[in-house]
C-alpha cells in the first residue's frame, strides 16, 4: 500500500508502461482483502494494462498512462 505511485505517475509524469494498481482498501477486515482483490481482477469491465488505476471498497478510478510498450 505504498502511497507514492500517485505522485511519481501523475504528478511527476514518470512512465508506468504496463500499469499501476494502487490498493487502499485499508477499512477492510485482513481476511476480506485477498477475496476482494480477485473479485476486482476477475471482473471483466476493468482493463488494467496502461492505466493508472486506484482500488478503493467504494469503487474504482482509472486513468490513461502515458507509459511505453508494456
Amino acid at each position: 500500500f505504498d502511497m507514492d505511485f500517485g505522485k511519481l505517475i501523475i504528478v511527476d509524469n514518470l512512465p508506468g508502461y504496463c500499469g499501476v494498481i494502487l490498493l487502499r482498501i485499508h477499512d477492510l477486515p485482513q481476511t476480506e482483502q485477498i477475496g476482494f482483490i480477485m473479485d476486482i481482477f476477475n471482473d471483466l469491465n476493468y482493463k488494467f494494462i496502461g492505466y493508472f488505476t486506484v482500488v478503493k471498497t467504494k469503487g474504482i478510478n482509472q486513468r490513461p498512462l502515458n507509459g511505453g510498450p508494456c
